[in-house]
This record gives C-alpha cells, sequence and structure tokens, in this order.
C-alpha cells in the first residue's frame, strides 16, 4: 500500500470479497493505525484464503476495499491459478532401432504446458507387453517449471524379448508424478526395422508388378545412382498405348514423421493422360500422393524430363502402421507415347536430427517468466542446453556459468504496440546455458509501466523465444 496524497492517513481498513466459489476467504480484514504521505508499506500476511479444485488458467477476482478516516478506495484485483499440465513432448530413443533380444534406453521430455509447477516430480514406466520387460522403470525430473520442457537427463531401460516380432509396436503406460497431481499418457515402442530403402541393384525381390501391359522391369538404360533403376517401357525405349500397369514395394511398417522420396526421370507428350500415380496402400484405404506426367504434377510442377528427387511427408501415418507405397502408370491410347518413366533410388525413412541421440545433443532454449500475471518484480529465466544438460540444475538469481558459449544474445520487453519498453543489459557475446533477471515493471527511464500485456523476447543469432508477462497494478 502507498499513501500517495499529501497527508497522514489513519486508521486505515482494509476488506476483502470475493463471489468466485472456488474461493474461501478465512482471513478477511486487515488494519493500519497511520501511513505518513508518500510512504508505502508491505503487508506479509493480511488475508487467509483457500481455494477450491479450480482449473488451470482460471482468474479469480476479488474486490478489495481500503478506507481511512476520510476516504474509501476500492480494487479489483485477480489472482491467475496454476495448476502443472504434465505430458510426454519426445520419446528419443538411444540406439535406433530397438530390435529384438536387445536392450534399450529411452529417453523422455516432459512437457509442462500449465501455468503451475510440477514438484519434485518422477515418472514410473510399466510393461504389461510378454515382449518386453522393464530394467530401469523409474526416472527422477524434480521442478519442472511452467509454460516449460524438461529435458531427460536420466534413461527408461526395457529389455526386448528375444522372440519378440521383427516389425512390433509395444503400447508401454506411463504415468508422471508430481506433489498434487497424476498424468497417464503412453509411449509407442516401435520393435524392427521401419521404413524401406532400395537403390535397385539388387533385383526387383523388393516389389510386385503387374496389371494391363505391363513393361515394368529393372533397366540399366538409365540411373540416377548406377546402375540400375526400374523402367516403364519396352525394349525400344518406348511404352505404348493402353497400359495400366504398376510396382508396389513389399509391406513395410513406417515410424512416425518419416518421409518418401526417390528419383524419376520421364519423357511422356505433352498432352494426354499419360503418367504415374504415386499412392499409399494400407489396411483398407488407398491414398493417393501425386500425379507426375502430362499436364504437370498436383504440386502445379510442369513437365520435367531430367532426373529429379520428389519428396513426400508420411507424417499422418501413425508409428506402427504397415504400408505399401504403389507407383502406378496410366497410359491412354491417343497414340503419343514416350520413352516412358524410370525410377531410382527409392526411401521411406524416419526424419530425425541424429546429434539428439549423442553427447552433442542439438542445442535447445527455454525461456520462462515467472509469477505469471505479476505485480511488482518478475524473474524471467532462460535455459541453454548443450550436450547433456542436467535439468535439475538450479537456475539461480544470478547468471551461473555452466557451459558459456560465445554468441550475441539480446533480452528484451515490449508493449503491445511493438514498442521496447526495456532492455536488459546482458554481458555482451557471452551466452551462458543457465541466466536469470528479474524487471520490476519500469521502462529504460525507470519509470512504472502501465499495467498490462507485455513480450519478453529473448534472442541470439541462432534463436527466438517470446513469452507473455501480464503485469497488475
Amino acid at each position: 500500500i502507498k499513501n500517495c496524497g499529501n497527508a497522514t492517513a489513519n486508521n486505515i481498513q482494509l476488506k476483502l470479497r470475493s463471489q468466485d466459489a472456488f474461493v474461501t476467504i478465512q482471513d478477511s480484514t486487515e488494519s493500519l493505525a497511520s501511513l505518513a504521505a508518500g510512504d508505502s508499506i508491505v503487508i506479509d500476511d493480511a488475508f487467509e484464503i483457500t481455494v477450491g479444485a479450480c482449473s488451470n488458467g482460471h482468474g479469480i477476482s476479488f474486490d478489495l476495499e481500503i478506507s481511512d478516516a476520510s476516504n474509501t478506495l476500492n480494487f479489483s484485483p485477480i489472482i491467475l491459478i496454476g495448476t502443472p499440465i504434465l505430458s510426454i513432448d519426445e520419446v528419443i530413443i538411444a540406439q535406433p532401432p530397438s530390435m529384438p533380444n536387445e536392450t534399450e534406453s529411452l529417453f523422455v521430455n516432459i512437457g509442462n504446458s500449465g501455468y503451475g509447477f510440477g514438484h519434485s516430480s518422477f515418472a514410473k514406466l510399466i510393461s504389461n507387453d510378454p515382449n518386453v520387460s522393464m530394467v530401469t522403470d523409474s526416472v527422477w525430473y524434480g521442478e519442472i517449471y511452467p509454460e516449460s520442457l524438461n529435458i531427460a537427463s536420466h534413461a527408461f531401460v526395457v529389455s526386448i524379448n528375444p522372440g519378440c516380432p521383427s516389425s512390433y509396436l509395444a503400447q508401454l503406460p506411463i504415468t508422471i508424478y508430481t506433489d498434487d497431481y497424476n498424468f497417464n499418457d503412453t509411449i509407442g515402442l516401435l520393435i524392427g526395422e521401419t521404413g524401406f530403402s532400395d537403390n535397385m541393384e539388387s533385383g526387383s525381390g523388393l516389389w510386385t508388378t503387374g496389371g494391363t501391359n505391363n513393361l515394368w522391369h529393372i533397366s540399366t538404360t538409365r540411373y540416377f545412382s548406377p546402375t540400375h533403376s526400374w523402367y516403364c517401357g519396352n525394349t525400344s525405349g518406348y511404352y505404348i498405348n493402353n497400359m495400366n500397369c504398376y510396382i508396389q514395394t513389399i509391406p513395410f511398417m513406417v515410424n512416425a514423421n518419416s518421409i518418401l522420396k526417390f528419383y524419376r526421370w520421364f519423357d511422356v507428350p505433352l498432352y494426354g493422360t499419360d503418367g504415374i500415380y504415386i499412392i499409399i496402400m494400407g489396411d483398407g484405404y488407398a491414398d493417393t500422393l501425386d500425379f507426375i506426367g502430362t499436364g504437370g504434377a498436383l504440386g502445379g510442377r510442369g513437365i520435367q524430363s531430367d532426373w529429379f528427387e520428389e519428396k513426400y511427408s508420411l507424417s499422418e501415418y501413425p508409428a506402427g502402421e504397415t504400408i505399401q507405397v504403389k507407383i502406378a502408370f496410366i497410359s491412354d491410347n491417343d497414340g503419343d507415347t514416350g520413352e516412358g518413366f524410370y525410377i531410382d533410388d527409392f526411401v521411406a525413412e524416419y526424419i530425425t536430427m541424429i546429434q539428439e541421440y549423442t553427447a552433442d545433443r542439438m542445442e535447445q532454449m527455454f525461456l520462462r517468466v515467472h509469477p505469471n500475471p505479476f505485480r511488482h518484480k518478475v524473474d524471467i529465466r532462460w535455459q541453454m542446453n548443450y550436450g547433456r544438460w542436467n535439468s535439475s540444475t538450479s537456475l539461480g538469481t544470478e547468471m551461473q556459468d555452466v557451459r558459456s558459449k560465445k554468441q550475441d544474445i539480446s533480452l528484451k520487453i515490449y508493449d503491445v504496440s511493438g514498442r521496447i519498453v526495456k532492455v536488459f543489459d546482458l554481458a555482451s557475446g557471452l551466452l551462458l546455458p543457465a541466466s536469470a533477471v528479474l524487471w520490476n515493471g519500469t521502462d529504460e527511464s525507470n519509470r512504472q509501466v502501465p499495467a498490462g500485456v507485455y513480450f519478453v523476447r529473448l534472442e541470439t543469432a541462432d534463436h527466438c523465444l517470446t513469452r507473455k508477462a501480464i503485469l497488475l497494478r
């Protein structure tokens, strides 16, 4: 409380009320004998409240009446309720692929999308699957900050039964525990080889072929990588009219976030309907990804008669699903034909950052603003992860040099109009993995800024993160 007047306030009375059904006020009154003009005081234990089981992000509105011998003022403070909302952000397999008769380590990163801390957090992984047994079933995460990502520094360890099928998806339940909340999820562990790869140098054993007027065969006439490719045409170097034939991969298990890519060369007439369809075949469905040929492709490309790499995302197909890829060639009967299509270096693979599986894990930066909303001061903390970052490392209010890196860094605060309100003077050119500053709600001229929404922006040469901060007065 601050007395902004020019006279002493006497017999100050404070009364707190709320109509919110989730709050009970045990102690609603406070009093002060006097407060001199221009003076301020912080009352640490003015009121006592109990909050019920409301959800994360719920705002409790209060009516605060402050009166003295001659005046009565009313204020409307709000308390934002924060609970942790924990979920699995990423599962990193130490040495993929996981195979039968192997022991595998699983690093599980946990995200907190809530406004509350996950206190004393740990996770327990169990297996009800006869093909997978637990070696290390618990991992400690400690304090998980609001709106942050906790990078696992320790791994769950599983043992895979020697008799496990070579293409298998094990479902492993996981529970994340905090002091006050529990969260359940499931980890899908792919066992066996996933994806597909063929450079056409070992024959046609990984494919089936058929259809009407089928001219698909392994050829050495053209190729992207020496010395073979699939070719749809005859020995004279042309295809014929009225063809409807295909090549199709053997079934394979797809991993999450996979991509399909291959090289193709073709020669077809400008007009007509001659070309290939790229089709994903699954259990009861056939999805056409593209058409390549006369009239261009679905993606807007024109006819290209040189070697070109086609790429398609398979991310919509869940991990563990078994699919086949069909390349179907169709020609019309208008009498115009060409040399046809060549297909080489066909791959369906899981896309990931290899360094995530090593000690040189990719850099990751996290920014946290707490408390939020705030009244007097807000703690702004960030982490830059190099290699195996121990997420339980303390982030104090002073900069801690865990492993420094030369790099420009800036920390600025903007208002909702995009105007820079505050620029923090950080160590020039030195980026620390764990750092923190306090903002007291003032601008560059040390003037109090008004209540409202502000944006905290942390920027380096390679990263940029922004968090919203709500200032209450």
